[in-house]
């Protein structure tokens, strides 16, 4: 799937229709190194990380494939706020 589209930066998206905003960092991956000398053996590559859990402000990675068609970019401030939305205790709802 093509995804030349997306640059490095910062981006949200949505889970499902109308749901909260996942905020997602974009950024160049490095290939292999040459131990001596440093130099890129391989070409970098797309990764991200996003942080799906409303609760929970830790990042897993995800594929940049799976962005297709869906990322909105954001401002890095914008990607902050909703990173701190995720630190914010939420009470848990009674049982029912």
């Amino acid at each position: 799937m093509q995804i030349d589209w997306l640059d490095p930066g910062y981006y949200k998206i949505r889970a499902r229709a109308k749901g909260h905003w996942i905020p997602i960092f974009v950024y160049f991956e490095d290939g292999e190194r040459d131990p001596a000398t440093w130099e890129l053996l391989s070409d970098q590559r797309l990764a991200a990380v996003w942080a799906p859990a409303t609760n929970n402000p830790s990042l897993r990675r995800i594929a940049p494939e799976r962005l297709f068609n869906r990322a909105h970019p954001c401002t890095k401030g914008e990607y902050e706020w909703l990173m701190e939305l995720r630190r914010l205790s939420r009470p848990s709802l009674p049982p029912q």
